[in-house]
């Protein structure tokens, strides 16, 4: 854990340093720069293998956390299970816990591997937040410029209200919007286990049921089963659509939007390139940063 958090800040200070490099690089393009154009290039070899070697070793440290975690995890519940009969006496005093032994299989699995994702996740979010809100505070000068025949002025730090207030609008609605997910992934998982359990209890009393021709018994017990299953994934298919259609067009305006926040200083001569190119890739990390649930809703 160590190893990838030391991992996750060597993750974002790349990140703040590549922003530095859009500057520079796409300012000596403008200024046709060759000598400044070619010293960018080599730091941008540099700093691509430093970010490769970084990306796969935090990805590694992070899969061997993960493994290790539910290994220690599923030992500890299946003593718990099997201690004094538990995997016996759940099944006539409590009526809650259903299909235990696939939520040993499953659930645990994706109880570390959520956890873990969106935990490190958030960290390297809210530290990516913190470093370019500086850097987008920093670029964000105030301007006073015409438009329409009428003068706006914009104060120190307008674009990183406008990229706070961006996403907290589509936080919220994502969150309307999406709420429903929790259930029908609960439901899915449940009905899914049930109808698995069914068949392997078909299975188990082969004998018993074909000695007494209870096949067409067990095919309607099956077919509810699984109908359950359908119909519960046509409602999930039906609010992930909702979901998607506005995550998507949330995440496609959000690559025009801090262009046409950068345009007045841009058009003003305030900023160059570079600057445009700078905000451009500061403001989609302050974006991405605060869309933390809109990307990780149905998770």
């Amino acid at each position: 854990l160590l190893l990838i958090l030391i991992l996750t800040g060597g993750s974002v200070y790349l990140a703040k340093t590549f922003n530095s490099w859009y500057n520079d690089f796409y300012n000596s393009m403008q200024n046709y720069d060759l000598p400044g154009f070619q010293k960018s290039l080599l730091l941008f070899c540099g700093l691509a293998t430093l970010h490769v070697v970084v990306s796969v070793y935090l990805s590694y440290f992070r899969q061997m956390l993960s493994i290790n975690w539910r290994r220690w995890l599923t030992n500890h519940i299946m003593e718990t299970w099997l201690d004094k009969g538990n995997y016996y006496r759940l099944q006539l005093t409590d009526t809650k816990t259903d299909n235990p032994d696939q939520r040993i299989a499953e659930d645990i699995n994706q109880f570390v591997g959520n956890t873990l994702d969106l935990s490190l996740g958030i960290l390297r979010d809210v530290a990516m937040l913190f470093t370019f809100l500086m850097v987008l505070w920093t670029l964000s000068t105030p301007l006073q410029f015409e438009l329409l025949g009428h003068s706006i002025h914009l104060p120190q730090g307008y674009m990183v209200w406008l990229a706070l207030g961006y996403a907290i609008a589509g936080t919220a609605l994502t969150f309307l919007i999406g709420r429903p997910l929790v259930r029908l992934n609960f439901n899915q998982q449940r009905y899914e286990a049930d109808f698995r359990y069914s068949l392997i209890r078909l299975r188990e009393n082969a004998e018993s049921i074909a000695l007494y021709k209870g096949e067409q018994e067990e095919d309607k017990i099956l077919g509810l089963r699984f109908g359950n299953v359908v119909q519960n994934y046509f409602q999930l298919m039906r609010r992930q659509k909702k979901l998607g259609f506005f995550t998507l067009g949330y995440n496609q305006t959000a690559v025009i939007f801090p262009i046409l926040v950068s345009a007045p200083s841009y058009f003003a001569k305030a900023i160059q390139l570079g600057g445009v190119m700078q905000i451009l890739n500061a403001f989609g990390r302050v974006q991405d940063s605060l869309s933390t649930l809109i990307n990780n809703f149905t998770a």
